[in-house]
């Protein structure tokens, strides 16, 4: 069963790039958030893969955290943020090459300042399943 993390973000941040509304948000979308980047700005965080095989396919569990980080815009910048991904990624689709998309969901939001007291990052979790396509 192929390894599906590297296609599935790409067709993530796709799916995110091709929104205007998010993109009037944020600067962009990153993996690794050049340095000197304007705020706000989206990166994906953390992202996980869980194989989910039945006696009759091959299928993975994906998990990826998302995180908006702000400054002078604060938690209502973040919560804007935040509520575009929400009905981006809550029960829609995705084209994912080499997979059939099973399910979207979000599985939960959170904004919080941090420790330099300047900045506040938005952090959403989200859920793709996948079927490896025969």
């Amino acid at each position: 069963m192929a390894y599906p993390l590297p296609v599935a973000q790409g067709a993530l941040v796709a799916k995110l790039e091709a929104d205007a509304a998010l993109m009037a948000l944020v600067s962009g979308v990153y993996d690794q958030v050049p340095q000197g980047t304007p705020l706000p700005h989206l990166r994906m965080a953390e992202v996980t893969a869980v194989p989910q095989e039945t006696s009759s396919h091959g299928g993975w569990r994906l998990r990826f955290e998302l995180q908006a980080t702000s400054r002078h815009g604060g938690k209502a910048e973040c919560h804007a943020i935040l509520a575009r991904l929400h009905t981006l990624l809550q029960e829609t689709d995705a084209s994912v090459s080499g997979y059939t998309f099973i399910q979207s969901r979000v599985l939960g939001s959170r904004v919080a300042e941090l420790r330099d007291g300047e900045h506040w990052r938005g952090t959403l979790e989200a859920e793709w399943l996948l079927q490896q396509s025969h």
